[in-house]
């Protein structure tokens, strides 16, 4: 079938044959870019390090045997 045909189906055949894989790339990519921005601003502000690592790093004479 061709695009023509598909896009004669309707509905979702319609959607999918409108579709641009270049569009498709570009939205992934910039889904990425946000999810890591998030996740840094997340680990920055939220000082995610600090929290995780306070128990860890005691001094040998504090610590239980």
């Amino acid at each position: 079938m061709t695009r023509k045909e598909w896009a004669r189906l309707g509905g979702m055949a319609a959607f999918v044959v409108a579709l641009h894989v270049i569009i498709i790339g570009y939205v992934v990519v910039g889904l990425f870019f946000a999810t890591w921005i998030v996740a840094l601003l997340v680990w920055k502000l939220g000082r995610i390090e600090e929290k995780w690592t306070e128990g860890l790093a005691q001094p040998a004479e504090q610590r239980v045997e």
